[in-house]
């Protein structure tokens, strides 16, 4: 069985995902409530606010109003799926495999390419290390990056410029990526936000 029914009430389906089946609605809320890193961090740290920060760096650092936007959804396919942790994907590549095929199609939706750009990627891998630096326990064993030992972390500098993480609860990271999602596509594709939130009433 591989359908099921979303926030939103539509019929999402794994195996042969359509583009009418992905809503933006779902993918915030969803995002907001699905922990990263497996929860295994101090707080309720969600792959939403992770998004947010991909999206808001990528703005930062001076990338296209696109690459912004693609930033911000590049998590797309675990609103449907859930995070699996990296480790696990290393293991089963099937599961890459999947979220590949959910971004394929998902993203075009949005007006985005249909795969994940290697700046996106870049700074996914930046939010990673600096989330693990930041956001473990204290007691966690750590190496001299300051992440926790003996796991293969990407090879990719931390944001410096962050010196804690504030948590956000799942409503704040809801409303805060429907905001972001508002803005920064406005800047390329004017007028979606309104038409995927009236297709969702």
């Amino acid at each position: 069985m591989t359908r099921f029914v979303t926030y939103s009430g539509r019929i999402f389906d794994l195996a042969d995902p359509q583009p009418e089946m992905f809503s933006i609605r779902d993918i915030a809320h969803n995002l907001a409530r699905i922990p990263r890193f497996g929860g295994n961090l101090v707080d309720g740290y969600s792959v939403a606010q992770h998004s947010v920060l991909v999206s808001d760096e990528l703005a930062r650092a001076g990338a296209t109003p696109e690459m912004v936007a693609e930033g911000l959804m590049h998590d797309l396919a675990e609103a449907y799926t859930g995070d699996f942790p990296r480790p696990l994907k290393e293991e089963v590549p099937e599961l890459w495999e999947l979220e590949r095929r959910i971004l394929e199609i998902g993203l075009p939706v949005f007006g985005l390419g249909p795969g994940m750009s290697q700046q996106v990627w870049e700074m996914d891998n930046r939010a990673c290390v600096t989330e693990a630096k930041l956001l473990y326990p204290e007691h966690v064993v750590r190496d001299e990056r300051g992440l926790p030992a003996d796991l293969p972390w990407p090879d990719a500098p931390p944001l410096e410029h962050l010196a804690e993480i504030t948590c956000w609860s799942a409503i704040s990271a809801e409303a805060i990526f429907l905001e972001r999602f508002e803005r920064r596509f406005a800047r390329f594709r004017p007028g979606i936000f309104k038409k995927q939130m009236e297709e969702n009433q």
